[in-house]
């Protein structure tokens, strides 16, 4: 019993509190100081939190003067005339009505939104302290309807005189002893967009007020115009389609067709992500003037050509890429522009295919080139001037090129870590076959070259060391010409002698056709065009031409046949006896 109710007592006993501790006025003041960094380094965040900021024209163009329409929260209705609302730089507050709570409509028709794409942003005004509600992109067509729209004309003029002019001793006498000219240079720019639709183009021309500087004066002389068009392109895009007009740039095959540049039409087509066409039709010569304002009013004067390229590896373009190209062409004895030569008409007709790709990170990169062109000089009426000449036949040959560049070593800093080290071994071969030839690319044929080089790119210097071996191909005949060939030089040749025989004029052999020197001045110059392959066993000049000279043959102008059956004695059989008939 006495256990029981000590137990009893001991659990009624009554457990004395513990006293409590003052509060340390220090742990009081860190939630306070906490939120007032919080709100010193945060105070835009938290109040676009609190005021979610929308707008009706986010996802549109809007014109200048379209009302917009933006919802704030509950929180700024009674600080509504505290807000500030600009568009871009411009401020639009004063243009701003409350037609409900939470709602502000922007009307801007007395002062028109600027055009373009800029932001509209909210501020709320507190004191000295401008706080951001919120941002929103803003979209504005221009007063056309176009998304983006410039024109940028440009003049520049300068005038030059000379009052007065003295001639001493037997200087003589320039054309103009005074004059006082005005020249000038004019040019405009212009861009356009809407939607999926865009245009730029520009245009530049010049003119003097005396025609013997007009720009095509050494054409066109007393006639040329003095205010002409230098040169214009006109660019338009819609979605994956593209067209330009004017004076252009195309081709990517360095032995076929090859940055060819001249005034035309060109078209682009973009089927996939990987597939693509071009197609252009140009002048067949560089041209100026407001004339032939397409540069494809003669039908026998233009270079077509038609390109696709494709990207195998998508996702990454350059990666692995292969072009084919076609080229048709066909040019009359016509100038380019600025350029002094005598041409000639010629005719070309080709394909090329060129694989260019590289490995991620570029440190290996490969091109390869081929292409395969047949050439011709067509009949010339202003090289034949009422003549009869011999028609050349088409001249077929290929091409290749082949590179490789590995960079060895790439951006390493084995030597100094501030100056990158980068390292390049390239390979390169080329051969040219003769008489290879193509009117939208310019390189010299009958060679094959192979070369060797390393690079060191380093601080900005660059050190390169080459090893190159090249030639002419090796050929069994002298003039670098297949089998085939002899014929035709053979023929000409003996056609020419016995032509020569009965003429007072001398004879030339150039390519297969037969040319007659001192006509005149002109038919003279047009003789030694660069379009024109003269042969170095064209029959020689006789010094007195007589009625029944024979055909003069040399030895590269024998038949093969008669080279194997006409030997000397002693000889071995195969190599011809050099001989020369009279």
């Amino acid at each position: 019993m006495s256990m029981k109710r000590d137990s009893r007592l001991a659990c009624c006993r009554p457990v004395p509190r513990r006293r409590a501790r003052p509060a340390d006025s220090t742990l009081q003041l860190r939630p306070l100081a906490a939120a007032v960094m919080l709100s010193l380094l945060l105070p835009a965040a938290v109040l676009r939190a609190q005021t979610p900021l929308t707008g009706d024209f986010t996802d549109r163009w809007v014109r200048p003067t379209d009302a917009l329409t933006l919802r704030i929260g509950q929180d700024l209705n009674a600080r509504i005339n505290d807000l500030r609302i600009f568009a871009g730089a411009a401020d639009m507050t004063a243009l701003v009505r409350f037609p409900q709570p939470g709602v502000l409509l922007i009307d801007p028709r007395a002062a028109p939104l600027p055009t373009g794409e800029a932001e509209l942003v909210v501020w709320l005004v507190d004191g000295a302290e401008w706080r951001e509600v919120g941002r929103l992109p803003l979209k504005v067509l221009t007063a056309a309807g176009l998304e983006a729209g410039n024109f940028t004309p440009k003049l520049d003029l300068a005038a030059k005189s000379q009052f007065e002019q003295l001639t001493r001793g037997d200087a003589t006498p320039p054309p103009r002893p005074t004059f006082a000219d005005l020249t000038g240079r004019a040019a405009a720019s212009f861009e356009a967009k809407r939607r999926t639709l865009a245009a730029d183009g520009n245009f530049n021309v010049s003119g003097s007020s005396f025609r013997g500087e007009a720009l095509r004066f050494g054409q066109l002389g007393a006639e040329a115009p003095k205010v002409d068009l230098n040169d214009y392109i006109v660019n338009g895009r819609a979605r994956h389609s593209s067209l330009a007009v004017g004076h252009m740039s195309t081709g990517n095959n360095p032995l076929l067709l090859n940055s060819f540049a001249s005034r035309g039409l060109g078209f682009g087509q973009r089927l996939g992500s990987r597939l693509d066409v071009r197609l252009n039709a140009l002048n067949g010569t560089s041209i100026v003037g407001y004339d032939n304002f397409f540069g494809l009013d003669e039908s026998d004067h233009r270079v077509y050509a038609a390109t696709a390229g494709y990207e195998f590896i998508a996702g990454r373009p350059g990666g692995l890429r292969a072009e084919i190209t076609y080229l048709n062409a066909s040019v009359q004895s016509r100038n380019n522009f600025n350029v002094g030569e005598i041409p000639d008409a010629e005719e070309s007709d080709g394909v090329g295919l060129r694989i260019s790709g590289a490995t991620v990170g570029g440190r290996m990169r490969g091109d390869l080139v081929l292409a395969r062109s047949t050439y011709v000089n067509p009949f010339d009426p202003q090289l034949a001037q009422g003549g009869e000449l011999q028609p050349v036949k088409p001249a077929t040959a290929s091409g290749r090129i082949v590179d490789l560049n590995i960079d060895l070593l790439q951006g390493s800093t084995w030597l100094a870590d501030k100056h990158p080290l980068t390292l390049t071994l390239g390979l390169h071969h080329e051969r040219v076959e003769p008489l290879y030839r193509s009117l939208g690319a310019f390189f010299s044929a009958d060679q094959e070259q192979n070369r060797v080089t390393l690079a060191a790119q380093m601080a900005g210097a660059q050190l390169q060391l080459l090893g190159s071996a090249a030639g002419r191909q090796r050929r069994r005949h002298s003039d670098h010409l297949e089998e085939p060939h002899l014929d035709r030089i053979r023929n000409a040749g003996a056609a020419a002698a016995a032509m020569a025989g009965h003429s007072r004029r001398p004879l030339l052999v150039a390519g297969d056709q037969l040319r007659v020197p001192g006509r005149d001045a002109a038919r003279d110059q047009r003789a030694g065009d660069r379009g024109l392959r003269f042969r170095r066993h064209a029959p020689p000049r006789p010094a007195e031409p007589q009625p029944s000279a024979e055909p003069v043959l040399e030895p590269d102008a024998v038949d093969p046949e008669l080279r194997r059956n006409v030997r000397g004695p002693g000889q071995p059989p195969g190599r011809p006896r050099e001989c020369r008939l009279h």
